[in-house]
């Protein structure tokens, strides 16, 4: 019953989504294994009619098989740029189209989560969540802004691009008088 939930959520949210279905078209027929590690879960992906179909097990040997945590997983499917400790096994270009459609897909949580819970605090909870992920945004590009900061301005461990040209300038100019200064003891021998 779960599964039939997460299949509704996962393909009612292409209509939110800007995922095309010529992406789903070019990974038709292909399946996924991910094995989570330390939880004893395997969930299958079959791609099949433009529809994504998560599954407890599958008839074919999969075209691409994943091992990884559920947190690095996540992790991936944000951001694959990040290195992650995940395995993947099997056609490498079909699990980057895969990742790059569950990218792709604005998932509404609220509607299962209401399904389960009152609807009230489906709602409550999806903004807490939403909530917690643009404060851990914000806090992330606030510290990188900060130590952006302290490196060039408190610790002058890099150059400032003004001190750099100024500097630059200066060698220009003592070169030209060195060059100059040569062709008057030149002219003089």
């Amino acid at each position: 019953m779960f599964l039939d939930d997460l299949n509704k959520l996962i393909n009612n949210s292409f209509a939110y989504s800007n995922v095309n279905t010529t992406d789903l078209k070019s990974i038709d027929g292909k399946s996924l294994k991910i094995d989570l590690l330390n939880t004893n879960t395997v969930i299958f992906i079959e791609i099949n009619n433009e529809k994504i179909l998560l599954k407890d097990e599958i008839e074919n040997e999969p075209s691409i098989t994943i091992l990884a945590t559920p947190i690095n997983l996540l992790s991936y499917i944000k951001n694959p740029d990040n290195e992650n400790e995940i395995k993947i096994m099997g056609d490498i270009k079909t699990a980057e189209k895969i990742f790059k459609i569950f990218q792709g897909i604005n998932f509404d949580f609220t509607s299962v989560l209401a399904t389960y819970i009152n609807q009230d605090l489906a709602y409550y909870m999806s903004r807490s969540f939403q909530h917690i992920a643009e404060s851990k945004k914000y806090a992330r590009e606030s510290f990188q802004r900060n130590i952006e900061e302290y490196i060039k301005e408190d610790q002058d461990l890099l150059v400032q691009k003004e001190v750099f040209d100024e500097f630059s300038n200066s060698i220009v100019k003592l070169r030209n008088k060195i060059d100059f200064m040569e062709k008057k003891i030149k002219s003089f021998s």
